[in-house]
């Protein structure tokens, strides 16, 4: 009976090998470390590049935020984007009494 495990260790082994060589699994592992690579190389070490020419504006403690949103909404001609981590319905209720 040890013979047989001893035996089926090895086989276990052996396919272990076989699988890691042929380098279908481990690609995600392959990926974080080019991506971690890549991102020593950018700014605060983010995963994008910084980009120019973007408008922005911080808002500390929010007391005119959504006004801005809105207005912005309201402007925007052809596309914007929001990076927010809560969307307030308030923001509609600002863009009603806008128009």
């Amino acid at each position: 009976m040890a013979s047989f495990f001893k035996s089926l260790k090895g086989e276990a082994e052996e396919l272990i090998f076989k699988v890691e060589e042929s380098g279908l699994f481990g690609a995600g592992e392959r990926h974080r470390e080019h991506a971690l690579l890549e991102a020593a190389s950018h700014r605060f070490g983010s995963f994008a590049t910084p980009c120019d020419g973007n408008a922005f504006k911080f808002f500390v403690d929010g007391m005119n935020y959504m006004a801005a949103v809105a207005e912005a909404i309201a402007g925007a001609q052809e596309s914007i984007c929001i990076a927010d981590w809560w969307f307030s319905p308030q923001l509609v209720s600002a863009l009603r009494n806008m128009g």
